[in-house]
């Protein structure tokens, strides 16, 4: 899946992404994992990562709140039923 050289070398010294690169660099972003192998180089890459983890982290966290909410009253909700029969 991924390999020691994460990108192909492009045109002007620029380097190539593959789709799975970019999903992973966003997802360490926006998790603020941040493995760090990979980044942009330019000023203008740089600035969209900022902007974009300002906006993706409180929207990732928020996500991960909404999930464990759904998750807790699920598992109230199968629980139940063993807590009515333990009373």
């Amino acid at each position: 899946m991924m390999s020691g050289n994460m990108t192909d070398e492009g045109v002007g010294g620029y380097e190539y992404w593959s789709l799975m690169d970019s999903v992973l660099f966003c997802f360490t972003v926006i998790t603020t994992i941040g493995y760090g192998n990979v980044a942009p180089r330019t000023f203008n890459g740089r600035l969209f990562v900022i902007l974009y983890g300002l906006v993706g982290v409180p929207f990732t966290m928020l996500a991960i709140a909404n999930l464990g909410k759904f998750l807790a009253t699920v598992l109230k909700s199968w629980t139940r039923p063993f807590v009515r029969c333990a009373r």
